[in-house]
């Protein structure tokens, strides 16, 4: 229901829909694992951290980032870690974007990128 309610374009009449199944060969899953940093592995594992509480709505929002990636939508921001500074830096290139940055949602680009993949007539 998370990423349903993300994958979502009201005024399109468009929004993803999940057929849950019990796992299989390519299913997309989430996994949990203590003290990671979320990340997709394998194509189609969201791997979260276990010690953060799912009912997060940050956790959550990362939840949805995660998914977008087994779309194969990439990251539209540049994170690195600054040694002179000892910091880690992140620029996000659009703010509104679900894959650019954490104040981000669905919008019309990843609707067109989703669109452009997976669409057929």
């Amino acid at each position: 229901i998370n990423i349903e309610e993300e994958f979502k374009r009201p005024l399109l009449d468009w929004r993803l829909q999940f057929n849950f199944v019990e796992g299989g060969m390519g299913t997309a899953f989430l996994k949990f694992e203590a003290g990671v940093t979320p990340h997709v592995t394998a194509g189609n594992i969201i791997v979260m951290d276990a010690n953060s509480p799912i009912e997060e709505w940050s956790v959550r929002w990362t939840i949805r980032h995660e998914y977008g990636h087994i779309l194969r939508i990439p990251d539209c921001y540049v994170e690195f870690y600054d040694t002179e500074v000892k910091l880690m830096v992140n620029y996000q290139l659009d703010v509104t974007d679900l894959m650019c940055s954490r104040s981000g949602d669905m919008n019309d680009r990843l609707y067109h990128e989703l669109k452009k993949n997976y669409f057929k007539n």
